[in-house]
């Protein structure tokens, strides 16, 4: 085995439940291309404030990986979300009251954020924003009419 570091990156996943199971995440429904479909069709109106689209559930993994974090335990972990023309989710929420490790060295972080039920007001680019031991991080991701694929006749 080799004792070369770990390349740092960050590993965004969006689907619609993440559980975690011996210490490794889970996705079901996994929107692979970072875009949510709805799956309207031109009948149907697209989502308003005053009439929102209800997904049962919506889920976020940020994977921290290679991030040496070492001992620095507990790490702060706070999010914040924002709709596409810019308003205020929520922001500054902590997650799980910050994170506690036993371990001597802190390599790679999992954060999930599950969303039950997530409302949707508008259609287009989210925005959320992990901080991380002081560090922001950004997460973009879409949510879009998809229109399904019509078969041909």
């Amino acid at each position: 085995m080799s004792n070369s570091k770990i390349q740092k990156r960050i590993r965004y996943f969006i689907g619609d439940d993440i559980r975690t199971e011996n210490d490794k995440p889970m996705i079901f429904g996994l929107c692979s291309s970072d875009t949510v479909q709805l799956g309207l069709t031109a009948e149907i109106p697209g989502p308003t404030n005053e009439a929102p689209i209800m997904l049962q559930s919506l889920a976020v993994l940020a994977s921290f990986i290679g991030y040496g974090l070492g001992n620095k335990a507990p790490i702060n972990a706070e999010a914040s979300l924002y709709l596409p023309d810019g308003k205020v989710v929520f922001e500054h929420h902590v997650l799980a009251g910050g994170i506690e490790s036993t371990s001597a060295n802190i390599n790679d972080i999992n954060l999930i954020l599950k969303f039950v039920p997530f409302l949707i007001s508008q259609l287009g680019e989210y925005r959320l924003v992990f901080l991380l031991n002081g560090t922001a991080h950004e997460y973009k991701f879409n949510i879009a009419r998809a229109f399904p694929h019509q078969p041909k006749k």
